[in-house]
């Protein structure tokens, strides 16, 4: 191994070819999801929704469970519950 390989990093993601669908993600049921829930709780936009979810799930407050999501801490969603 040459020097220069040594000091390039890895990519890891593919380039100069073209890639296909498994490297994308499906987003068809969540994008249902949301338009039904901006629905019936008359919000504005679908990417608030979906910008407000995202941290949600990544910290794990919010888990989703086949075509729904819910909160993963009880005591939060009872709170949630009594309060609003």
């Amino acid at each position: 191994m040459s020097s220069e390989e040594q000091r390039r990093p890895n990519n890891p993601f593919v380039v100069g070819r073209y890639v296909g669908g498994e490297y994308f993600c499906d987003r068809e049921e969540e994008t249902r999801f949301m338009l039904k829930f901006i629905q019936r709780h008359s919000l504005d936009t679908a990417s608030s929704v979906q910008s407000a979810l995202r941290p949600l799930l990544k910290s794990d407050l919010v888990t989703q469970a086949d075509d729904s999501y819910q909160l993963s801490d009880f005591f939060l969603s009872q709170w949630l519950k009594e309060n609003y």
